[in-house]
């Protein structure tokens, strides 16, 4: 089958190059073919290499990471391969997520917590010189308790709803996300270059 989807390209170009006028020098049509498919391997095998040099960088490297990015690594890993070896990032990943929305239950659910929050974390991004954090802190500034709201509340209820799992206090968790309008933020410009994943 691989080797049919790969051919198809092939077929393809050479009878269109047949039905060109003054097209009839076949072994140069056939030559063109051949380094079409030569530059496709290239690229298979450039996309291969590439997987390979960041699996490795981040496998060695794994538990040395912080708990985010390590999980964040593991658990697409482990949806991938379903490899056990990638079980500690998973568990690494709920304790995170049960840490985070035990906080938010218990001290960060007012709007004046809300906001002191979002207040801090809106700082942080100012101080970043990458390009997206630039972005980020421009969109956000004038609506920093998505901070909160969308990258951190929401995205880790929707991560325990993955696993299977709900907050003991999920009751009192969604009613502060009901609390907030979110056309707001899914529909400003903006906010969508910024957050494209997240508000999705």
């Amino acid at each position: 089958m691989k080797l049919l989807l790969k051919a198809v390209p092939l077929f393809i170009y050479l009878a269109l190059i047949a039905l060109i006028p003054g097209s009839g020098n076949s072994e140069t049509a056939f030559t063109i073919a051949e380094q079409n498919v030569t530059a496709q391997k290239k690229v298979t095998s450039s996309f291969q290499e590439d997987a390979q040099l960041l699996r490795t960088t981040y496998e060695s490297k794994l538990f040395t990471l912080p708990a985010f990015k390590a999980s964040h690594y593991g658990l697409r890993m482990f949806r991938q391969t379903q490899d056990s070896k990638y079980a500690a990032t998973v568990w690494s990943d709920m304790a995170r997520i049960a840490s985070q929305l035990n906080r938010f239950s218990s001290e960060v659910y007012t709007p004046k917590q809300i906001q002191a929050y979002a207040d801090r974390r809106i700082k942080s991004y100012r101080n970043k010189n990458n390009a997206r954090s630039r972005l980020r802190y421009r969109a956000t500034k004038q609506m920093p308790e998505y901070l909160y709201l969308g990258v951190a509340l929401l995205s880790s209820m929707a991560r325990a709803n993955e696993y299977g799992l709900k907050h003991r206090q999920d009751t009192k968790l969604r009613q502060v996300i009901r609390r907030y309008d979110f056309r707001k933020y899914a529909t400003d410009k903006t906010m969508i270059k910024a957050w494209a994943a997240q508000l999705a």
